[in-house]
């Protein structure tokens, strides 16, 4: 039924793996991918950050997020997870990363770092209206260890679309 060359490949995963695959296939593509409008997958804060919104997925009580931050500053920069929110229309949520909520809880960039995020913001509850994303505080990192905070460089930087594009 199978050719030699299947079963060379598929016959060393392991049984996780393929369950693995299957979870994803059933379960990692649900929710609708949202249109977005050029000019709101991008928010600047001249001379310290840019961030890009690659896709969001709605998924109704909450929401998946990919982004991209850049550090534009000329220092090294930091900011909490805690520190982020999240919002669909008025209703705020929590902001956790999408695996098993691991990933960094202070973000460090060198300057003209970027790193890329999945991150998912869970309403508790069906809500609707703009997407938006709260950095609720930009500090310094005037040591460049990635963990010393310093002056903060901005508050309240938000990113904001609409679900219609």
């Amino acid at each position: 039924m199978f050719s030699p060359e299947f079963g060379k490949v598929f016959g060393k995963l392991s049984q996780f793996t393929l369950v693995s695959a299957m979870v994803f296939v059933l379960f990692g593509c649900g929710g609708g991918k949202v249109s977005l409008a050029p000019e709101q997958t991008t928010m600047k804060r001249d001379g310290l950050i840019t961030m890009n919104v690659e896709w969001i997925k709605d998924k109704k009580k909450k929401y998946d997020i990919r982004m991209r931050v850049h550090n534009d500053a000329k220092t090294s920069i930091i900011f909490k997870l805690g520190d982020m929110q999240c919002f669909r229309g008025e209703r705020q949520g929590v902001l956790k990363h999408t695996f098993f909520n691991t990933g960094e809880r202070t973000i460090d960039f060198r300057p003209g770092q970027m790193k890329t995020f999945q991150m998912v913001c869970d309403l508790g509850d069906k809500a609707e209206g703009p997407f938006k994303i709260v950095f609720g505080r930009i500090f310094d990192n005037p040591t460049n260890d990635g963990a010393t905070t310093g002056k903060v460089l901005a508050d309240g930087v938000e990113w904001k679309a609409d679900d219609n594009g």
